[in-house]
């Protein structure tokens, strides 16, 4: 594999969310070799914004204007961006947004970092071990109070999926355990 890429090659996948929101996108990363390192190359239509207003819990954004105006938001403020602009979004900050789910339930571990959980309107102080199962139904939103980055697992399962408590699953086996001396 060629740790080379021109924009010029990619293949760009649509993206689109009702009117407002439209963007052409590539996922640079695994073209180039990458295996810690995001990167996407996005081409966004005149008079569109690619995605809600959000940031990030644990990923760095570098964002490059390769060419056109746009603004970016961050934090309360606007700015206008041109052609040769270089923008970084440390993590931190919050899902701006209450959501819920149709079919899944969520679980959520905490790892390391600090930060709080808003569910059906009650805040939730999250730190490493904590967990939090959430219903489909269940307004929620959530944000990093931290310096450091929050690192979580999110796990979703579809609701009531699981038909019988585990230990019933569970039947043993007719090996012998062998560990190493």
């Amino acid at each position: 594999m060629k740790p080379i890429r021109n924009l010029d090659e990619l293949t760009l996948t649509p993206h689109a969310a009702g009117t407002r929101y439209a963007a052409q996108f590539a996922q640079l990363g695994p073209l180039i070799g990458a295996r810690k390192l995001g990167c996407r190359f996005n081409v966004i239509p005149p008079g569109k914004a690619a995605w809600p207003f959000h940031s990030h819990l644990v990923n760095e954004e570098l964002v490059v204007v390769l060419s056109g105006r746009g603004t970016l938001r961050f934090g309360s403020e606007r700015l206008p961006l041109r052609a040769g602009d270089v923008v970084g979004l440390p993590p931190g900050g919050a899902v701006p947004f209450l959501h819920r789910h149709r079919r899944h339930e969520e679980t959520y571990v905490i790892l390391s970092g600090r930060g709080e959980m808003q569910i059906d309107g009650e805040i939730i102080a999250l730190h490493p071990g904590s967990v939090v199962c959430i219903k489909p139904d269940g307004e929620r939103c959530w944000r990093n109070t931290s310096v450091e980055p929050m690192h979580y697992l999110g796990i979703q399962a579809e609701v009531d999926s699981l038909e019988k408590a585990t230990i019933e699953d569970g039947f043993m086996s007719s090996q012998t355990v062998r560990w190493p001396a």
